[in-house]
C-alpha cells in the first residue's frame, strides 16, 4: 500500500585530502570489497553469481545490527546490494528485508586540490520503520565518508 510507504534522502558530503586525485578516488570507490568493509555493522559477505548489468556486481550481505529491536528483526539481516561502477563513482541499490529500498550514489565532485566525496541516498521504506532505517543512514553515512578520507591521508603518508 502506497500510504504506508514513505521516503526520504540524505545527503553527506567531505572534503578530500588535497593531494587526492579523482581517478585514485574513483578507483578507491569501485574496491567494493573494501567499500563493503566500511559498513561497521558488516558481519560477512559473498558475491553472487547474479550479473544484471556488465558494470554491476550484486553482493548477498549479512549485517549485525543490533539496535533493531527484536520485535521487528532479527539482528542479523540478509540484504541484496547491488554496485554499479559508473564515472565519477558508484551507485548502489540495496534491497533489505520488510521492503526497505535504498539507492544511494556515491561520487567525486570538485575540480584538482578541492575534491568532495558526496553520498547521496533515497530511502523508501514503511513509515514505520522510516526512524530507524534514516537514523542508521544519518550516522553511517558520515562515518563512512571520514573512513574513505582518513584511508585517502595515510596513502598521503607513505
Amino acid at each position: 500500500m502506497a500510504v504506508l510507504t514513505t521516503s526520504a534522502t540524505l545527503k553527506h558530503s567531505v572534503d578530500l585530502p588535497p593531494q587526492t586525485t579523482f581517478s585514485r578516488a574513483v578507483s578507491l570507490l569501485r574496491n567494493h570489497d573494501w567499500l563493503l568493509r566500511l559498513d561497521p555493522e558488516l558481519h560477512s559477505y559473498t558475491t553472487s553469481p547474479t550479473i544484471p548489468a556488465p558494470n554491476v556486481k550484486v553482493y548477498n550481505v549479512i549485517d549485525n545490527m543490533e539496535g533493531i529491536p527484536k520485535s521487528i528483526y532479527d539482528a542479523k539481516v540478509h540484504i541484496e546490494i547491488q554496485i554499479a561502477d559508473e564515472e565519477d563513482g558508484v551507485e548502489f541499490l540495496v534491497h533489505a528485508p520488510l521492503g526497505v529500498v535504498q539507492r544511494a550514489k556515491w561520487k567525486v565532485v570538485g575540480e584538482e586540490g578541492k575534491w568532495k566525496l558526496v553520498i547521496e541516498t533515497v530511502i523508501t521504506c514503511s513509515r514505520i520503520l522510516m526512524g530507524i532505517v534514516r537514523g542508521k543512514g544519518d550516522v553511517n553515512g558520515p562515518m563512512m565518508g571520514r573512513s574513505f578520507v582518513e584511508l585517502l591521508e595515510r596513502e598521503a603518508v607513505v
